[in-house]
């Protein structure tokens, strides 16, 4: 074998939502054998505690391959009588921070190797995180409750109108609409914009990124755009307007109009699944969890379908207006309420609709989405921040800042708790004990709600802005 050795080429697909589908990347230890020895990794992108499956071709036949990530952990295949391997398991570390890591696969008796590029993200892929809208991150490892302190804005980008979309963060790519009748794509570490898609009215929906596609509502439609290009994949018509955030789940893209409309769409094609019109007027999201579809209604009710079919599973009535969108975790959904400037914050039971327990809040309505993190739910409403026991109800802290309004949904990752005010800032605070760890003032209302991702939080403003807070460079 030649002594100099050439290094490989990695060619990574671009954005999907989690893990997305790899090109195989090329590496030899000469020319000739450059166009036979390859690795194929069964994604090019993931989070911290990701498992990819390795295979390669062009070793020797039946030899060891040893596998590495980073050259740090380290895992072994055979080959067989082709020289071939596959479904070898290299897991990313837990606590892995963002970047581009090299897999490398080396012949133990041929010295053949390859390699291919893999990128660690902490995806912010739709409202409240997920379509549970839990408002967790849990592979969040850079912003800890020690680091928040030095966040610093890094970049902000306009709109030309207000924003009340809240981000998502993709593959290093953050999604935003306006009320401009516009969705924007932009560089999750510069601002500068990528792409913008024009719509048919203004955007007060957050868009949801799964599979490299885009989904969004804005008037009385809902769209799907590629993530990489802006180019509309499909349009559908939801004859009716809508405010809610589209969620997507099991190749299935679930959107609720004003109307009580709620539709199920073929997330590829934007073929009608199903259609379910409902006896009330939907002002907040819908939420999808454990294969059933959670509507909160006016006056004041709350609608379970199947997600499969659009069956009814169960209802319930609530005391008061359902100001809130549902998150679900554990088994449990809970939501806030208004009615006459009083708040309730509720848990039902999922599967049953049974009610769990039920806090009222004197010092106003909870418009906000709750968030819910390793047991604990976290809510916010005219300037006091709430951390409840999920199962006993019990409070565990409360903090009162300036009576506001409050329509920000909470979001949690790394043991820190992020939202936004009316009274035109966003907070910071310990999640475990409460005290205040960093604040921006934007000067204009807040009612995007945080989204965090790769070490970043971004968020919107009624000032026409889409804000981006980092770590200072070291």
């Amino acid at each position: 074998m030649p002594a100099s050795r050439v290094r490989g080429l990695a060619l990574v697909l671009a954005v999907a939502a989690g893990l997305s589908f790899a090109v195989p990347a090329l590496a030899a230890a000469s020319p000739a054998a450059a166009l036979r020895t390859r690795v194929v990794l069964s994604a090019t992108s993931g989070p911290p505690g990701a498992a990819i499956a390795v295979s390669g071709s062009g070793f020797a036949a039946r030899e060891t391959v040893e596998v590495t990530f980073a050259a740090a952990v380290k895992t072994a295949g055979h080959t067989n009588r082709a020289g071939r391997f596959s479904g070898v398991l290299v897991k990313v570390p837990v606590g892995t921070v963002p970047g581009t890591y090299r897999i490398r696969a080396v012949g133990r008796r041929s010295g053949r190797r390859a390699g291919a590029n893999f990128a660690v993200h902490t995806n912010w892929a739709q409202l409240g995180h997920g379509p549970a809208r839990t408002g967790y991150d849990p592979d969040e490892d850079v912003l800890s409750a020690s680091a928040v302190p030095r966040l610093a804005l890094a970049w902000r980008f306009s709109t030309g109108n207000e924003v009340f979309s809240s981000p998502a963060v993709v593959n290093g790519v953050v999604y935003l609409g306006s009320l401009n009748n516009a969705v924007y794509a932009l560089n999750a570490a510069t601002g500068t914009r990528r792409w913008v898609f024009h719509t048919d009215g203004g955007v007060e929906s957050s868009p949801a990124v799964v599979g490299g596609v885009v989904y969004v509502s804005a008037g009385s439609r809902l769209y799907a755009v590629s993530a990489v290009t802006g180019a509309r994949r499909w349009t559908y018509p939801a004859g009716g307007h809508t405010l809610a955030s589209p969620a997507v789940l099991n190749r299935t893209v679930y959107t609720v109009t004003e109307n009580g409309t709620v539709y199920a769409l073929n997330a590829a094609t934007g073929a009608l699944r199903w259609r379910v019109k409902l006896r009330t007027e939907v002002d907040a999201s819908l939420a999808v969890a454990d294969g059933a579809v959670y509507v909160p209604g006016e006056p004041g009710e709350l609608y379970v379908l199947k997600a499969a079919t659009g069956a009814r599973l169960w209802h319930t009535r609530l005391p008061g207006y359902a100001a809130s969108s549902p998150a679900v975790a554990g088994g449990v959904v809970y939501l806030g309420t208004d009615h006459t400037d009083v708040g309730d914050l509720l848990a039902f039971n999922a599967v049953t609709g049974q009610g769990v327990w039920d806090i009222q809040n004197a010092n106003g309505a909870i418009d906000a989405t709750p968030a819910v993190a390793n047991g604990v739910v976290y809510w916010v409403a005219n300037g006091s921040v709430q951390a409840t026991d999920a199962a006993t109800a019990t409070n565990l802290w409360s903090v009162n800042l300036t009576p506001t309004v409050m329509d920000s949904d909470p979001a949690v990752a790394d043991g820190v708790v992020y939202f936004g005010t009316g009274d035109g800032n966003v907070y910071a605070l310990n999640a475990a004990t409460g005290s205040q760890l960093w604040d921006f003032s934007i000067g204009s209302p807040v009612q995007s709600s945080p989204a965090v991702a790769d070490g970043r939080v971004y968020v919107g403003s009624d000032n026409n802005h889409d804000y981006a807070f980092a770590l200072p460079r070291s």
